[in-house]
């Protein structure tokens, strides 16, 4: 109904404008309530064209990075001083998308250096913007802190888009891969995970809280009693369109370690981030 209507107005203002051009300067005058008319038709006409003109779509990004600083001190009893550095690189095209996530953490405990850790990973999605899509993943990481050499892991999977608003993005996806750990100590690890992802990002109060969490539950296909599994949450407080104070809950687990080494790792952390992911 309104398309017709919006149809008659644009024909019946092609008439009068016809009329108008053909009428000679000196014959307006009688007729300037017509040309009056015609002129309140030209703005109800825009004004219909307007409401019904879809606004531009917003476009996202292809590159979006991420970096963050944070850091933790104490004294007394326990000198302590933690620095973590982390980043978020990704670039989308089309239907594909490639993301990482280095990340490095030094930190001492009276003295004594504790972490030295470096971590990243290598993410290839397939279908990225469907509902559903596939990947793969590979996996490098260093750690001090709990005795590790050089752990490799890579593996293919599948992933789901739960939820996917402006303000709120809620993923799970799932994975077989293959793991290869070379403790300092003689025994290593070489086994198969099945590797479930919760992932989930929000922003609330109109831009000025921003949570996401990040879980990962790793068993292992081949040994029961082998399971790893990790936690993070962060909470930001956006001081600049690029740049967030943030802090950072995050726990880990492990059922097999080197030895000398606890099974569950947990850290607290303050800093800053800077970038438009």
């Amino acid at each position: 109904m309104q398309r017709y209507c919006l149809s008659w107005l644009l024909c019946l203002l092609g008439f009068f404008q016809s009329v108008e051009a053909q009428i000679d300067s000196t014959q307006k005058a009688p007729i300037d309530s017509l040309i009056q008319l015609n002129r309140q038709l030209q703005k109800r006409v825009d004004s219909l064209l307007r409401a019904h003109t879809r606004p531009p779509v917003s476009v996202r990004p292809a590159f979006l990075y991420r970096i963050s600083t944070d850091a933790t001190f104490s004294s007394g009893n326990v000198n302590r001083e933690l620095v973590v550095l982390a980043s978020s690189w990704s670039y989308t095209k089309g239907l594909f998308s490639l993301e990482m996530n280095p990340r490095y953490a030094y930190g001492e405990q009276n003295g004594n250096v504790a972490e030295r850790d470096f971590f990243t990973d290598f993410n290839f999605d397939v279908f990225h913007p469907k509902s559903v899509y596939g990947f793969g993943l590979g996996i490098l990481e260093t750690s001090n802190l709990r005795a590790i050499d050089l752990r490799l892991l890579g593996g293919l999977g599948i992933g789901f888009h739960i939820l996917r608003r402006p303000n709120a993005a809620f993923s799970i996806t799932n994975a077989l891969i293959y793991e290869s750990t070379d403790f300092r100590t003689n025994r290593d690890i070489l086994t198969f995970r099945n590797s479930t992802r919760l992932k989930g990002k929000y922003t609330l109060f109109h831009n000025r809280l921003k949570i996401n969490h990040l879980v990962f539950i790793q068993p292992s296909v081949q040994e029961s009693d082998n399971i790893r599994w990790s936690a993070n949450l962060g909470i930001e407080l956006p001081l600049h369109k690029l740049l967030s104070l943030r802090t950072a809950i995050n726990n880990s687990y492990e059922s097999v370690v080197a030895e000398g080494r606890r099974r569950n790792d947990f850290t607290w952390t303050v800093g800053l981030t800077f970038g438009n992911k």
